[in-house]
Formats: structure tokens, C-alpha cells, sequence
């Protein structure tokens, strides 16, 4: 019998998605792959935010910790996933791996290329949203698309349900794609992918959401939207100014409600 070539395969990622998707890859190794190791955030490193201590995780899992900053970690990976990956691959990086660099993109593309789409697709006014299986090329977000995989946007949802809703999606289409994808790499081939269409692509900056101050003007439903799209804990929420004072909103079953300003005090 023929035996099956193990495809090389590299994980990129971060947070609870990341290590929810490492969790399916291992599934396959030492059968239909082999898992050199995989490459996260370093727990000293400054990151945007973090739900857990992805090196832990990693290190639970009995899965080899690659570094990042080592020219030769990624030269023997045939195949490259990424999830939730904090930094940006080079052209150097790009050309060497065989049967490319595959990320799972929080968004659907390519209309919200970048950070915050969650939020974003609340403020725009959009009725579903998405999350993309896409392939890595150095343009940011801009790869051929593999598969994109959608949800509706309830009028209740703020940025961090549609958030959480959307990486439980995530999970899905990355455990559900990952068969093919492995099976094609087997046989020297990549999986098919669409390009993107640039002209419908917008690019939303990590620092899109600093502004987090309501327009009081606006119309009700504006402000609602507004006020339940930037409810995402940990982070700073909505709020108008008062005497100079922040009051911070949050939404709660349709309602805008104050709370108490973060610094003490209402």
C-alpha cells in the first residue's frame, strides 16, 4: 500500500479561537500530518488583547512553542494556518510555504478587511455578518477567498456577542474545511479559492473605535447602535460628556442604560 505523504504544518494564532482551531489540527497529526509546532504570543509580548496565555495553552496540548523571530521556523512547513495572528506575514515567509498560508479571518471580505468588523458591521448597519477562510498574500486581508460562512445580526447583539457568535462560527468552518484542505495538500495541490473583488473592499485600523463619544444629536436607533456596537468588555464603552465627566452607556434588552462612570461615581 501506498503510503500517505505527512503534509508539514505550522500553526499561527492567539486567544480561545486560536487555540480552539490548534485543538482540531492536532487531531490529524502523526497520521495525515505532521505538526512541527506552533508560533503564539509570548506571554512578555504586548499584545491588543488577550482572553488567555496562549503559551499555556499551547504547552497543555504537548505542542512544540516555534519563535517567531527565527528566520528558520518557517522553513520546513509545507502548509501554514492562522488564526487570530497578531502579526503581519512577509513575502519571505509567504514564498516558502508550499501549499500556502491559510487564515481564518473574524470578518467577511472583503468588506471588512482589518480590526473591529464586529463592531463596524453594527455601526453599518448590516443585517449578517460573517467569518472567511481565506488564503495570505502581503496585502492585508486581501488573499483569494476559500470559503466564507455566515450568521444574522440580531437587533439585541452588541460587539461582543456578534464577536463571540462569530468565533463559534469560526470554529466550525475551520474543523469542517480542514479534511479537504489537508487531503489536497496531500496530493500536491491547493484548495480552490476566488479572488477578491477590491473595488468592494473597505479597511478598518485597529484604532478605528477610538472615538467612543455618542453624538447626542443623533437620532435614538443611531445612538443605540452606536452604544451597543462599542459594548465590549474589557474595553472603554460608549459614553457622553457631562460637566466634563465621562457617563458610560451600555444596551440592555433594546434599552440604553447608564453606568457608573469607570473612574467612581455616576
Amino acid at each position: 500500500m501506498r503510503s500517505i505523504y505527512r503534509v508539514k504544518v505550522i500553526f499561527c494564532g492567539a486567544r480561545k479561537l486560536g487555540i480552539a482551531c490548534l485543538k482540531e489540527l492536532k487531531k490529524y497529526d502523526r497520521r495525515e500530518i505532521e505538526l512541527i509546532g506552533a508560533v503564539m504570543p509570548g506571554k512578555e509580548e504586548k499584545v491588543w488583547w488577550s482572553d488567555i496565555v496562549d503559551e499555556d495553552e499551547v504547552k497543555k496540548l504537548g505542542i512544540r512553542l516555534l519563535d517567531r523571530k527565527d528566520p528558520a521556523a518557517f522553513n520546513q512547513a509545507d502548509l501554514l494556518f492562522s488564526v487570530l495572528y497578531p502579526y503581519i506575514f512577509k513575502q519571505k515567509v509567504i514564498g516558502k510555504v508550499k501549499y500556502g498560508l491559510i487564515n481564518l479571518h473574524p470578518a467577511p471580505l472583503p468588506g471588512y478587511r482589518g480590526a473591529n468588523g464586529n463592531a463596524h458591521a453594527i455601526l453599518n448597519g448590516e443585517k449578517k455578518f460573517g467569518i472567511t477562510l481565506h488564503y495570505i498574500t502581503e496585502e492585508v486581508d486581501a488573499g483569494p477567498v476559500i470559503r466564507t460562512s455566515w450568521l444574522k445580526i440580531f437587533p439585541h447583539d452588541t460587539g461582543k456577542t456578534l464577536y463571540e457568535r462569530t468565533h463559534r462560527l469560526g470554529k466550525k468552518l475551520f474543523a469542517g474545511l480542514l479534511p479537504l484542505i489537508l487531503s489536497e495538500a496531500q496530493k500536491g495541490r491547493k484548495v480552490e479559492a476566488v479572488p477578491q473583488l477590491d473595488a468592494s473592499a473597505r479597511y478598518y485600523s485597529r484604532d478605528s473605535l477610538s472615538d467612543k463619544e455618542v453624538n447626542l444629536l443623533f437620532p435614538y436607533k443611531k445612538i443605540y447602535d452606536f452604544v451597543r456596537a462599542l459594548q465590549f468588555p474589557p474595553f472603554e464603552p460608549a459614553y457622553f460628556l457631562y460637566k466634563n465627566r465621562k457617563i458610560h452607556l451600555s444596551v440592555n434588552k433594546g434599552r440604553i442604560i447608564l453606568l457608573r462612570n469607570l473612574n467612581g461615581g455616576l
